[in-house]
């Protein structure tokens, strides 16, 4: 692993031009890290701009991320005049995804720690442009991270239920990524400790709980009352 160059964050699809790539970073309970880039372009203006057909350009791709000691997955498909290349992959810990990360839109991953207070920011270097220099050959770009635990910051364009998203669009300005969040403190939830052990509990658990126990408790007081007017 400390051994690999790059890591997947939107360079599978370099030999793409004109396409669509999501991005999905997932941070799991036991802190590794899952992540994949869904890169879909059209077959035919694939073959017009590489002299690829999707066959070849799915086996370029297969030899461009095949690496000793990475756990990385690479598959295609295609689906009526698309082709969508998936790649995925997967680390130990926050800071063995930041030590390895390479990208040519993102410098560099910055991970602060205070506590149990994480801070992942990522400062965008390379602008989405369609003039200059640099041109990318990426479209648009949506960048999906998954966080189980509380979130206290983020600048993220929208959130769904857990997954934060940063939207980048060719010719618009640079977006840097930043979310805070509390390692081992579960969304919703709330930390009970029990000497030097701690748990989770969710709200929802109470919640149903509190339901199950009025449920009791009304059972008892019908039975309670039938009791009575049987002995009258």
């Amino acid at each position: 692993m400390n051994k690999m160059k790059k890591v997947l964050l939107l360079i599978g699809v370099l030999f793409l031009s004109g396409c669509s790539v999501k991005y999905n970073l997932k941070i799991n309970n036991d802190l590794t890290i899952n992540e994949s880039v869904i890169a879909k372009e059209n077959k035919n203006e694939l073959k017009t701009r590489t002299g690829l057909d999707e066959n070849e350009s799915i086996n370029r791709l297969y030899s461009l991320f095949k690496r000793d000691g990475l756990n990385t997955k690479i598959s295609s498909k295609i689906d009526n005049d698309d082709v969508t290349s998936t790649i995925r992959g997967s680390h130990n810990s926050i800071e063995e995804y930041a030590k390895n990360f390479t990208s040519d839109l993102y410098k560099e991953v910055n991970v602060e720690r205070d506590g149990d207070i994480v801070t992942l920011t990522i400062n965008q270097t390379t602008p989405l442009v369609s003039t200059g220099r640099q041109i990318l050959v990426y479209d648009e770009v949506d960048i999906n991270i998954e966080v189980p635990f509380k979130v206290i910051e983020h600048n993220a364009d929208s959130v769904k239920k857990n997954v934060y998203t940063w939207n980048l669009v060719r010719d618009k300005e640079t977006k840097n990524i930043m979310i805070k969040y509390e390692e081992n403190t579960v969304k919703d939830s709330f930390k009970l400790s029990f000497g030097n052990n701690s748990f989770n509990v969710k709200y929802s658990f109470i919640a149903v709980g509190v339901i199950i126990l009025i449920g009791l408790i009304i059972a008892l007081i019908v039975f309670i009352n039938n009791k009575k007017n049987n002995r009258v």
